[in-house]
């Protein structure tokens, strides 16, 4: 991945972690109401992070389609003691290393998203 792409995802996730994190939420927030759709020929990765009462992760991401078809997804347990920015980060990297696994090349990311 360019550095140029990763640098401006860490950027977005560090505003989305700053501006969620000011009253101590360790529940990532989406401001995406809808899904949408990637261009035709292209892959969205959404991805999600939240903390339960037993100070574990849960991670999770979905990668679908230009029809919005699910491709590939998957969610696991982090039981490690993270921030919400370093949680994020790793259902980041991991979708986007399932993606590269899977040989989805054209691929855009969005953290969170309620799905269609």
């Amino acid at each position: 991945m360019p550095v140029d792409v990763v640098l401006r995802l860490a950027y977005n996730m560090l505003s989305d972690y700053q501006l969620n994190n000011a009253g101590g939420k360790e529940k990532s927030k989406s401001n995406n109401a809808v899904w949408n759709r990637p261009r035709k020929g292209w892959f969205k990765i959404n991805t999600d992070a939240g903390r339960n009462h037993q100070n574990k992760w849960g991670l999770g991401f979905v990668s679908r389609d230009c029809d919005g078809e699910v491709v590939n997804a998957g969610n696991k347990v982090l039981k490690t003691n993270v921030s919400i920015l370093e949680a994020e980060a790793e259902a980041l990297l991991w979708g986007l290393s399932i993606a590269e696994d899977c040989s989805l090349m054209k691929v855009v990311v969005e953290k969170g998203s309620s799905g269609e």
